[in-house]
């Protein structure tokens, strides 16, 4: 599972943990094998998991995550506590107000249908706002380098976050997050932090999304019902897709800046007035 499935898993085994009093240990019964929560910093973390808790399963839909093949599903949230060394991390931030944009995904199985092309240009035009983006200190991934994002927008905070938790602190006190679908709208979903989440074509707000986020999608040949990209684009190749779905990929290049800088608009001048 990736990092977003891995928050999905928390939340599960969080109202599992409510519900019965008992701590949770993610299990796989299609492979009979238990996960170490070592592997995970932010199952660690979490108190209601335990490599001595009762197996709870990672993959209820028939052995697959709950939202494959298009199934809805509306995630479960559940609260992140912060340690010391987190909150101290998260203090490095110069602005009391900002947005956090998150520019980066990862060159995994379903890659680039998620990789939006105008992160740069959007950078560039929020020149008027406190910017902070979290580098993230993980291999494949693609994105706009820190020199590219400076040359557009020098006021840009760039983090250099070690691991996802150092991430998600930051996030915590965001205003808003902008990013594309995944691991950072997954954590923002759970903490019900504002967030514009560009889609695209590929994969869908009622499979993933949550109430706090304002969702940008594209319905297309692939994607009829709205419910994601209905091809089988998945790659054997972990780090890199050798068949990516062109519509999905054509998708997301029409999400223009404007659209999301409106988004933008309307989400902080309604937070002024609340």
């Amino acid at each position: 599972m990736g990092l977003g499935d891995d928050i999905m898993w928390r939340a599960e085994a969080y109202h599992e943990w409510k519900k019965t009093g008992k701590r949770q240990r993610p299990y796989k019964e299609k492979k009979k094998r238990y996960t170490p929560i070592e592997r995970r910093d932010i199952w660690i973390e979490s108190p209601w998991i335990s490599n001595k808790g009762d197996a709870f399963e990672e993959n209820t839909n028939n052995g697959r995550r709950w939202y494959f093949k298009g199934t809805p599903y509306k995630p479960k949230i559940a609260p992140f506590t912060f340690k010391e060394k987190q909150i101290e991390f998260q203090k490095q931030i110069k602005f009391k107000d900002y947005i956090v944009i998150n520019p980066y995904v990862k060159q995994g199985v379903f890659y680039p249908m998620k990789m939006w092309p105008y992160w740069i240009e959007l950078i560039n035009r929020l020149k008027d706002y406190n910017i902070v983006i979290c580098a993230p200190q993980r291999p494949h991934l693609d994105g706009p380098t820190g020199q590219q994002i400076l040359q557009a927008n020098p006021n840009v905070q760039i983090v250099n976050t070690p691991n996802f938790l150092n991430c998600i602190v930051v996030i915590s006190k965001a205003k808003l997050l902008i990013t594309t679908e995944g691991a950072n709208h997954h954590a923002a979903g759970n903490m019900q932090i504002p967030a514009i989440v560009i889609y695209g074509s590929h994969n869908s707000p009622l499979c993933t999304g949550y109430d706090s986020q304002v969702s940008i999608t594209r319905t297309t040949e692939c994607n009829t019902d709205g419910y994601g990209c209905h091809r089988n684009n998945k790659s054997k190749d972990k780090t890199h897709n050798s068949n990516p779905c062109i519509t999905c990929i054509q998708a997301m290049s029409t999400i223009t800046t404007q659209e999301v800088m409106e988004k933008v608009t309307e989400i902080i001048n309604t937070n002024r007035t609340e």
